[in-house]
């Protein structure tokens, strides 16, 4: 259940034309995302992220699973998400 009284709504409401993450497990925070597809992000469930830090030996990879949309009156896709990380050896 998406506790929306929790999210930051200010943190929202200062982005416009925008693709943000809130993760419904810790909504006091927002991802912005750059460049997304966002007629892609209507249609999957899933958003996946790769760590860029080659230099480490273990990866790590980002799966934010979406469990619900919605836009806003500033035309931000707004994607509230449960977020895990998922490490693996780099070879």
């Amino acid at each position: 259940m998406i506790e929306y009284e929790r999210v930051r709504w200010d943190s929202v409401k200062e982005y416009g034309n925008q693709v943000l993450l809130i993760d419904i497990n810790n909504p006091v925070g927002v991802t912005v995302l750059d460049n997304p597809d966002r007629e892609t992000l209507l249609k999957v469930d899933k958003y996946i992220t790769h760590d860029t830090k080659d230099y480490n030996a273990i990866g790590k990879v980002f799966i934010y699973n979406i469990v619900d949309r919605a836009i806003d009156d500033k035309n931000n896709l707004i994607l509230f998400v449960k977020s895990e990380m998922v490490q693996y050896r780099r070879y």
